[in-house]
């Protein structure tokens, strides 16, 4: 039963892969209004929490104890070394994310410098900056919008990639190390992310990496969400707010 939902779980991320980005280039295709990416977001939502409805049904369904997929307070039983970087790492995610934010929002020269910079890289990279077209919010209402695409990507990912992937992997493969699960995770992760090239997959890989360890190192996805949500959100504050 277990391979079976694996093999599911593994289809799912493929088609998912595969949807995203088709639906990006047909997003892209037409003209990017404020009105399409906010009908875009809520599709967004709405597909975040369906994979979730439906595993935390199927556990439910089966007895298994939600603390399984990481609904649960801290239980520091790992290695305490790894714990500590994964902590570490934790900490300066967090804060390079609250500090993104907080200039922006309080500094008019970290706000010239990072158009420019932003400008700059967008220039760059052509397929980049439609990319931001489509997911980067500009006005306010996109921003409102935004936050609850992050809160989705934040919690909604983390149970499904963190806490149902790793479980599923480990009642499948019970002899595999723990860290090979969590990298094998960690490419499910990135491979849904191929929209935003293969640059971004392996960005997205490596980050999902590091919130796989933080998760099986402190028994909890908390820390995980937090930080997944912030640096996500950090990205609405890459331009000035339009009206």
């Amino acid at each position: 039963m277990n391979i079976l939902i694996l093999i599911l779980f593994i289809v799912y991320c493929i088609i998912g892969a595969i949807v995203s980005s088709i639906g990006i280039k047909k997003f892209l295709s037409k003209e990017v209004t404020e009105k399409a990416k906010l009908d875009n977001y809520k599709k967004i939502i709405i597909a975040g929490w369906i994979p979730v409805i439906i595993i935390i049904t199927l556990l439910l369904f089966n007895n298994i104890p939600l603390s399984e997929i990481g609904f649960s307070l801290f239980s520091f039983q790992s290695n305490t070394v790894l714990t500590i970087i994964s902590l570490i790492i934790f900490s300066l995610m967090l804060l390079l994310s609250l500090y993104k934010i907080l200039a922006f929002l309080f500094s008019e020269k970290y706000r010239v410098e990072l158009k420019k910079e932003v400008d700059k890289l967008f220039s760059s990279d052509e397929y980049k900056s439609k990319i931001s077209k489509a997911i980067i919010p500009k006005t306010k209402k996109e921003k409102r919008m935004f936050l609850g695409v992050c809160l989705t990507a934040g919690i909604a990912e983390e149970i499904v990639y963190r806490g149902f992937s790793i479980f599923i992997l480990a009642s499948v493969f019970p002899n595999l190390s723990i860290y090979i699960i969590v990298f094998l995770s960690a490419i499910l992760f990135g491979f849904i992310h191929f929209y935003q090239g293969v640059k971004g997959l392996i960005a997205t890989t490596i980050i999902g990496l590091i919130w796989g360890l933080l998760y099986i190192t402190t028994g909890s996805l908390i820390l995980p969400i937090i930080a997944h949500f912030a640096n996500n959100y950090s990205s609405a504050f890459l331009f000035e707010t339009q009206e």
